[in-house]
């Protein structure tokens, strides 16, 4: 999936879609665009505009990637260096159980921290 699952009405179903259409021990890549938690090559305030407001239903970071992708039984085998590129590159395998001491979550408090300090 290249710049696709930003874009759909429901995440979770595209990912279970394509859990159901991947073979066993097979491979699913998402590139995504990686504006969310590394340098913008635009302002911020053109990011958050009133004007031309950006649109996409989803916004990822690594985590909340590879959190999906677990959840919806893909193990995620590779991460690019999306710090200095403008995609965010995963490649996970289909598996067949969950194991949720990979998932890595986020703090609620720490997440609103960093959204008043913006």
């Amino acid at each position: 999936m290249m710049w696709t699952l930003c874009n759909t009405l429901n995440a979770n179903d595209v990912i279970n879609s394509a859990n159901k259409i991947c073979k066993k021990n097979g491979y699913l890549l998402i590139a995504e665009s990686s504006r969310i938690l590394v340098p913008y090559k635009k302002t911020i305030q053109m990011y958050f505009s009133k004007e031309n407001p950006d649109l996409h239903p989803y916004h990822f970071t690594k985590n909340s990637l590879c959190n999906l992708l677990i959840l919806k039984k893909f193990k995620p085998v590779y991460i690019n260096r999306y710090i200095d590129s403008d995609s965010l590159v995963v490649i996970a395998k289909k598996i067949n159980f969950i194991e949720k001491k990979n998932l890595n979550l986020i703090i609620i408090k720490k997440l609103k921290t960093f959204f008043t300090m913006v």
